[in-house]
């Protein structure tokens, strides 16, 4: 980074509405070239229903030939067991950093820090004979098992934590925040903007504040702000660090 990146976002507020252990590289980033990052959650997260379920599958992870993970979150569920014998794969940064920090090994992290990213990596290791694991949370989407199954793979899923969005006066004070302070909102989830849409409900997203920026990390997110009408949404069709900064870099 030169000294110019350096203070290219210097007096830029950015609020960041995902969990506080996600998206850190790229938080990170921005702070390091100036911005003032304000993390406020919308959503919390809680146990799985089927905690037996669970706990079934984690005392026989040998059988499994790949096991995914989606984020550093569903990698917390195998904290204090050792790594397998099956082939581990990360789908970003995070959630590697998260299994190397557990002592687990990571054989396999996409380029392209997504769903898409990480099915494209795992078709080079074809064929998988065995099945492959993937730990998700409730509200996880579907195209990772489904474009796994689609190149042949046997795929089982267990749901290792539930996503709850946070108490209305949480959403509320969310909302004043940006209100006083924001230059920027990062949107982490569908579920975030539910829970923000409707902390400012009969308004509209669009109404609460003007000239604030939108930015997001993947479609069903975008997809969600625009439902919620938000019309400019910033967001990279491939997820690297890459190009999540330069799209803050050229909207400011």
């Amino acid at each position: 980074m030169n000294e110019g990146d350096k203070i290219r976002l210097k007096g830029v507020t950015i609020v960041w509405t995902g969990s506080r252990d996600a998206a850190t590289a790229l938080l990170g980033a921005l702070e390091d070239m100036g911005a003032t990052i304000e993390r406020l959650p919308l959503i919390e997260f809680g146990p799985p229903e089927d905690e037996l379920e669970v706990k079934q599958i984690l005392s026989n992870l040998d059988r499994f030939s790949w096991i995914l993970f989606t984020s550093a979150r569903a990698a917390g569920a195998v904290a204090g067991l050792p790594s397998p014998a099956a082939r581990v794969a990360a789908v970003g940064p995070a959630t590697r950093c998260r299994l190397i920090e557990q002592g687990w090994q990571v054989d396999l992290t996409p380029e392209q820090n997504d769903a898409n990213g990480l099915a494209d990596a795992l078709k080079k290791e074809l064929p998988v004979e065995r099945p492959v694991l993937f730990f998700r949370g409730d509200r996880a989407r579907r195209t990772l098992p489904e474009r796994l199954v689609a190149m042949g793979m046997s795929v089982e899923e267990v749901v290792v934590y539930n996503t709850h969005p946070v108490g209305p006066g949480r959403a509320e004070e969310a909302v004043r925040r940006i209100v006083d302070s924001a230059d920027a909102v990062i949107m982490g989830s569908p579920s975030g903007v539910e829970t923000l849409a409707g902390a400012v409900m009969p308004g509209a997203l669009s109404e609460l504040k003007p000239g604030l920026k939108w930015f997001c990390l993947g479609a069903a997110t975008r997809d969600a702000l625009k439902m919620a009408g938000i019309e400019e949404v910033a967001f990279p069709k491939k997820i690297t660090a890459k190009q999540l900064i330069q799209i803050f870099i050229r909207s400011f």
